[in-house]
């Protein structure tokens, strides 16, 4: 049923995102224009919870399109959408009944955030902004890569063999710098709600969580 509702976010989204993006380079009543940017970012991603192992950070990357209103210089709120692909995952040094355990996994995400803002504006298309929101997201495949008698194997991560879910689902805070009005540099930071785990016994709590650092070109 969980799964079932995380579809219906995603699909609705997308649906939405495709009436926002056919409204760029236009002006609304309210001076608002919508543009559209190319982003760029670099991941740090790990697993939390406390049923969650003794993972470490590991690096990932997120390319994908943002837009969304922005300017005139007197908006103060402004909302925008996002289509993009980002790695999660995290790098597992523990050890399980009484075996040593090294192993990298990276899932390969489509994720869709969704953030509102608040704007500060400085003149001469500098700004500073914040903003708060929630994302959902599908991870398309996944890798693995464990350490076996001293030897590095990679193999695809079968979901359902690993009780490993698809879906995600979580909130996202953020804030960043304007440059020329073109130009967005930010930081964010994602936690999921929607455990990563499954398990028919009862519910796990392991989630996904994520700092990225970006940059944004709008169009």
């Amino acid at each position: 049923m969980m799964h079932k509702k995380v579809l219906f976010v995603l699909l609705a989204t997308v649906f939405t995102a495709s009436s926002a993006m056919a409204k760029v380079g236009t002006t609304n009543a309210a001076g608002e224009k919508a543009m559209i940017g190319i982003r760029a970012g670099y991941n740090r991603s790990n697993y939390v919870g406390s049923d969650a192992p003794n993972s470490m950070q590991k690096p990932g990357i997120q390319l994908g399109l943002i837009w969304g209103n922005y300017l005139p210089k007197s908006t103060m709120f402004s909302s925008h959408m996002g289509l993009l692909f980002s790695q999660f995952g995290a790098k597992v040094n523990d050890r399980i009944d009484g075996v040593k355990l090294n192993a990298e996994m990276t899932l390969n995400y489509l994720q869709i955030p969704i953030n509102f803002r608040y704007n500060l504006h400085l003149g001469s298309g500098m700004g500073l902004y914040a903003q708060a929101g929630i994302y959902s997201g599908y991870a398309l495949w996944g890798r693995q890569k464990s350490e076996v008698r001293g030897e590095w194997e990679s193999k695809k991560i079968n979901f359902k063999d690993r009780n490993i879910s698809t879906y995600d689902f979580g909130l996202g805070l953020g804030a960043g710098l304007l440059v020329m009005n073109r130009v967005e540099l930010g930081i964010v930071f994602d936690r999921g709600l929607f455990s990563q785990v499954t398990n028919s016994i009862r519910w796990m709590h392991f989630y996904n969580s994520n700092l990225a650092i970006t940059a944004t070109f709008l169009f």
